[in-house]
């Protein structure tokens, strides 16, 4: 409000002096000097209110995208769940980071397929923990896309990845299965979902958790198995919450989500 009724004025005046308009020599109409400056300031006030506006327009966008991204991806979860079509999840928020780690259907199995990620090198090590002898397949998909498969041991292997580098969303599943039977999977996404502005100014990291009771947590693990929620922060002491906020900053801007039972 405090914008438009600033552009308001400022145009009135326009309208103002544009109709003092003199008639000079030969009949032609001209502009005094001051009334040209005064234009011109005018213009230029114009000018740097809107850049002004512009940018704190972006950053209300940015921030909201963010939080969006988090929230629709938790209530995603939790909805696959209330559906069956999905037993459990685990996510991960650490501070200092650049994203999340998800591990899909894990419950009522040993974990098979453990996975690890460097945010700010956008590298991961996957590595098997099943006992049986063979070969995991294991697929990787961006933004639903598959664009890489390959094989895994069964027991003991690893296997080195990367995000694509044409890829336009910073979103990657990795699933895993032997045979006809699928094992757990991971869903690993950056905070600053696309591409476009991975410069280490443009990045959104998790500055700080605090839990319902005030204190700050180096971590936040949040798993839902069958439908039963829980939050858990670590860093100190080893809490379980009934909410937490993790605090998010990109230039400078602070943001922040609630996160609840």
């Amino acid at each position: 409000m405090k914008t438009k009724t600033i552009f308001s004025t400022l145009l009135r005046w326009m309208q103002y002096y544009f109709s003092s308009w003199r008639r000079g020599i030969g009949g032609n109409f001209a502009f005094t000097l001051i009334e040209l400056l005064i234009v011109v300031t005018i213009i230029a006030l114009i000018g740097v209110t809107s850049i002004s506006w512009l940018s704190r327009m972006t950053e209300v966008q940015d921030a909201e995208t963010t939080i969006n991204l988090i929230s629709h991806t938790l209530d995603w979860y939790d909805q696959m769940i209330a559906k069956h079509e999905m037993i459990s999840y685990e996510i991960m928020f650490e501070s200092g980071s650049l994203g999340f780690i998800t591990n899909l259907n894990h419950y009522k199995k040993a974990t098979p397929v453990e996975c690890s990620f460097d945010f700010s090198t956008g590298t991961g090590i996957l590595k098997s923990t099943n006992t049986s002898t063979g070969m995991w397949e294991v697929n990787f998909s961006t933004y639903n896309t598959p664009w890489h498969t390959t094989t895994l041991l069964a027991s003991g292997g690893l296997l080195s990845f990367s995000f694509p580098s044409d890829s336009q969303k910073r979103w990657q599943n990795i699933s895993s299965a032997i045979g006809d039977e699928n094992m757990n999977s991971y869903e690993i996404q950056y905070y600053n979902f696309t591409n476009k502005d991975k410069n280490s100014e443009k990045e959104v990291y998790l500055v700080d958790i605090v839990g319902w009771n005030d204190i700050s947590y180096e971590s936040l693990l949040i798993r839902n198995i069958l439908g039963k929620k829980t939050l858990q922060g670590s860093g100190v002491h080893i809490d379980n919450l009934e909410k937490a906020t993790i605090f998010l900053e990109k230039n400078g801007k602070t943001m922040e989500i609630t996160l609840s039972l």
